[in-house]
């Protein structure tokens, strides 16, 4: 075989690997990005069925606060309940809104700042969800106890002091758990308490796109 023949045939065999290259990298990308998209579908459920909820509750809590015009402490809890419920529903088409804009087949820097976006939206959220969750079963107890015929808080109102007592012993275990992360010169703590903030879907979607990252540093490299 020529010299001239040979090169020529190397040559070749370098472009078909650098194409079977370039396709391999393309194919792996590709099925991390499909590993995103199916972690976040999840966070897509869930939100949609706590929008679903809010939709059909909502009606609900404004009707029973209507009919319960003539007892002030009722209406109030059927007012508190219903502007919760519209703001769960609010939260949750925002939270819908972020994820399915993310576009799978963009550019991985685009959509890992999405998901950062998400990321962050979840952990200004996290402390609103905490404070409220130890509170805001209480007047749901009185409404759904009202709807059934039975007013607590006429009929006993020392069952009342007790339900908002309990609410805050789990306040104060936030309270004490907040001001242990956010003591000065332990940042870790901090970072740990944000990322048990953020749900399973954005910590799995940002981890796979930290390993497309990766790899596709390493092929830089």
């Amino acid at each position: 075989m020529e010299l001239d023949d040979l090169k020529a045939n190397w040559k070749s065999l370098e472009r078909e690997l650098a194409t079977h290259n370039s396709l391999l990298r393309r194919s792996m990308t590709t099925q991390r990005l499909r590993r995103v998209k199916f972690a976040l579908w999840p966070l897509v459920i869930g939100q949609g069925f706590q929008l679903l909820v809010g939709l059909i509750l909502t009606p609900l809590f404004a009707s029973f606060w209507v009919a319960h015009r003539d007892v002030p402490h009722l209406m109030l809890c059927g007012i508190v309940i219903q502007a919760y419920s519209t703001l769960l529903m609010i939260l949750a088409a925002r939270e819908l809104h972020l994820v399915l804009t993310i576009d799978p087949g963009g550019p991985v820097i685009a959509i890992q700042r999405r998901i950062e976006s998400l990321r962050a939206w979840q952990i200004r959220l996290g402390p609103f969800f905490a404070v409220t969750g130890c509170f805001i079963w209480i007047p749901l107890m009185l409404v759904i106890f009202a709807s059934l015929g039975a007013d607590v808080w006429t009929k006993n109102p020392t069952v009342v002091y007790w339900l908002f007592a309990s609410g805050l012993v789990p306040f104060a275990i936030l309270l004490a758990l907040w001001l242990w992360s956010r003591r000065p010169g332990k940042p870790d703590r901090a970072q740990w308490l944000d990322s048990n903030t953020v749900g399973t879907s954005v910590r799995r979607a940002r981890e796979s796109l930290e390993e497309i990252a990766a790899f596709e540093r390493g092929e830089e490299q």
